[in-house]
């Protein structure tokens, strides 16, 4: 707090500004405090409390505010902002505690700042406290804008170390712009509201701009709204923790929201939406930040756009997904090694939905069913590169017959399966698009660490696969490790059975290990038949691997 500022006033005014003054430790302000607790409203420029005091029940607003010393305040609603020359700053420090029955409104009609502050990182100053009954709002009001001198009308409210901040609703960035940002508070009851909103407020026409920042800092709330019908930001790092029921990303129409997950961070909640009626993104990346929840459906409404990427060894653990529901959605998975299997994935499920989920480079995943086109349009990606597959285990990939549009695009992929499957691609046919790129797709069959658990595939014989799926080579990853780059190549202990119907593409095509079975003629243009022999060491690298051609 860069000063304090006061003045004396008379009547009500005086009355305030005497008991600050006597800082809460008489006989005498306490009494005065108590018999004041009728007046609805009161304002004063500094107010410094070092003892315990009951204040009114009504409206206090303050341009400058300071706790400290262990003291506890209490009172009705509090508003902190810019008045009258004062900064409207408010510092609570010293395990000092600020209680309110009401509304505590930082930034009201001006800018406002509330610091928890941590005595320069002194763990026996960390357990001040902030407690809101009702609302709890950060930039409450519009900018104040002319042509001539522009304001943005930020207000904030920082949390240095293990602090206590609780509201029944919080709303960060109302009207105007408001900042929550959280530093080293791992206590999962610190932070804690029942319902969190960023950027206005859900169901209202509120277009403000609201922003939470976590660093290395959890918090709790039942239902959390980023993005309303204004702008929302949510960013966590450094080993942040989000707890929730509901989050919806980009709730009303023309808002957005994005919440960023990095760095060993992680959501869990039970439902999630990404893309309500509005524009949402949600990003977990790096260093093992997960998503955890029951369901995620990414564009819930007509018109909304939602985007999930979960890149560089983080993880979505999720059992159901749709993607597409009514909107326009889009997942990516990009160099991650996937290790929580997801049950259904749903691609473009109403008729105005479009889903579309990508497996990019150097990607491994587990996903039990893909259906891609439900009653609108799907669209399956699995894009790697030589050295950098992207792999999918997987049980059945299908359509349904009532889509609208269902493409599947394979180049630089894997397609791995631990269990039978007699009809995989079901509900394609000739009108539905399954094309493999130059890269090539590789099927492992069975349990690469097990001969004894094989696989039997059966291609749905309706189904048609295009493309040119290019030359089979053996690509060198490293000292120890090979893998066949281009072709369509079956791997595996148990068999593979493609039709002559489902083979339009062309290229490359063979077995290093299992059966592949062509049901019907085979026929090359100058393509190759390969026949591989790979051997693997005890780690179940490949050593080995000889690739002949007829």
């Amino acid at each position: 707090m860069s000063k304090i500022w006061g003045s004396v006033h008379t009547g009500t005014y005086q009355c305030v500004s005497e008991f600050a003054k006597a800082r809460g430790k008489t006989k005498s302000v306490k009494t005065l405090a108590l018999a004041i607790g009728i007046i609805l409203t009161s304002n004063a420029g500094a107010v410094i409390y070092e003892g315990d005091i009951r204040l009114t029940d009504g409206e206090l607003t303050y341009g400058t505010l300071e706790i400290r010393k262990g003291a506890t305040v209490q009172a009705g609603t509090l508003n902190i902002h810019k008045m009258l020359g004062a900064d409207g700053e408010a510092l609570i420090h010293e395990n000092s505690h600020l209680k309110l029955n009401g509304d505590l409104k930082i930034g009201k009609s001006s800018t406002g700042v509330l610091t928890l502050d941590d005595n320069n990182n002194d763990p026996a100053q960390q357990n001040s406290s902030v407690e809101v009954a009702r609302t709890l709002t950060i930039g409450k009001d519009k900018p104040i804008t002319t042509s001539t001198n522009p304001v943005e009308n930020a207000s904030f409210v920082n949390v240095f170390g293990n602090h206590t901040l609780t509201a029944h609703h919080a709303i960060v960035g109302k009207e105007g712009n408001g900042y929550l940002t959280v530093w080293r508070n791992q206590d999962n009851e610190n932070i804690k509201f029942n319902r969190l909103d960023i950027g206005g407020t859900a169901n209202t026409n509120e277009t403000g701009t609201g922003t939470v920042s976590l660093v290395g800092a959890d918090i709790q709330a039942e239902t959390i709204y980023v993005g309303n019908a204004g702008k929302g930001t949510f960013n966590a790092k450094d080993g942040s923790y989000i707890r929730g029921e509901l989050l919806q990303i980009g709730m009303e129409k023309g808002g957005t929201g994005e919440l960023t997950l990095q760095n060993n961070s992680v959501a869990r909640l039970t439902d999630i939406v990404v893309g309500g009626a509005g524009t949402g993104k949600l990003v977990a990346k790096n260093n093992d930040s997960s998503i955890v929840a029951d369901t995620l459906t990414i564009a819930a409404k007509t018109g909304s756009r939602g985007d999930v990427l979960i890149e560089d060894n983080a993880y979505l653990e999720v059992q159901d997904i749709t993607v597409g529901e009514q909107g326009v959605g889009n997942l990516t998975f990009k160099q991650l090694w996937q290790i929580h299997p997801i049950q259904n994935i749903t691609l473009g499920k109403s008729q105005t939905g479009v889903g579309t989920l990508h497996l990019d480079t150097e990607t491994s995943t587990a996903i039990n069913t893909i259906t891609v086109g439900e009653q609108g349009q799907g669209v399956l990606k699995i894009t790697g590169t030589d050295k950098q597959p992207a792999m999918l285990e997987v049980h059945q990939i299908q359509r349904s017959p009532d889509a609208q549009r269902s493409e599947i695009h394979l180049n630089g992929a894997g397609l791995v399966f631990t269990q039978d499957q007699n009809n995989l691609f079901a509900g394609f046919n000739q009108n539905n698009k399954i094309e493999i790129g130059k890269e090539g797709l590789w099927v492992q069959m069975g349990d690469l660490h097990r001969d004894d658990t094989p696989a039997n595939v059966i291609i749905n014989p309706e189904a048609v696969i295009t493309g040119d799926v290019g030359q089979t080579v053996a690509v060198t990853i490293d000292e120890q490790n090979e893998f066949v780059s281009g072709g369509f190549i079956m791997n595996g202990s148990g068999m593979l059975t493609l039709s002559e119907n489902s083979k339009k593409f062309t290229g490359d095509i063979g077995a290093i290990d299992g059966t592949l079975k062509i049901d019907g003629n085979l026929k090359m243009a100058g393509e190759n038949l390969v026949i591989g022999i790979s051997d693997y060491n005890e780690d179940s690298k490949i050593i080995k691997m000889t690739v002949m051609a007829k």
